[in-house]
């Protein structure tokens, strides 16, 4: 299996993929000067290793192996997104211009929660209190009829 990156919303769980539209909908009319942009949607293994092995002292990736702890991406339960400055035609990575977006346009009133530690990761809102030792829990994946790349 190859490790490419993936950003179609078609890969995501239609409920997450549903909330995550309205959400970039709402944030591209609050702010027209920036262009939202869907960077990476599912993950398999593959991919989730190779991102993990990107990690070093200097640059942190994921704290998600792909193996022993499982990535929201792997069940097409997350997605990271970018800003593009339309003006500069330059990213966006200042966490002030993040959070003030986040202010303005709540994940949660769209169903939708910021990842812990990336301001860039949305996720289903709910789904990191169902993750527990490195995976989700049986119940949620059968309730919302996942399946885990």
């Amino acid at each position: 299996m190859k490790a490419q990156k993936v950003s179609s919303l078609e890969t995501l769980h239609p409920d997450f993929r549903e909330n995550l539209e309205r959400w970039l909908q709402a944030a591209q009319q609050k702010f027209p000067q920036y262009e939202f942009r869907v960077l990476e949607t599912r993950r398999n293994k593959t991919r989730q290793k190779k991102l993990f092995s990107e990690n070093s002292t200097q640059h942190w990736v994921t704290s998600f192996d792909g193996s022993r702890l499982r990535s929201m991406h792997q069940y097409g339960l997350a997605a990271d997104i970018g800003i593009l400055n339309r003006k500069t035609r330059k990213s966006v990575w200042d966490s002030r211009v993040w959070r003030t977006i986040y202010a303005y346009i709540p994940p949660s009133v769209h169903g939708l929660e910021v990842g812990v530690q990336e301001l860039t990761h949305l996720q289903l809102q709910g789904a990191g209190a169902q993750y527990r030792d490195g995976e989700l829990q049986a119940k949620y994946i059968e309730k919302l009829g996942l399946t885990l790349s």
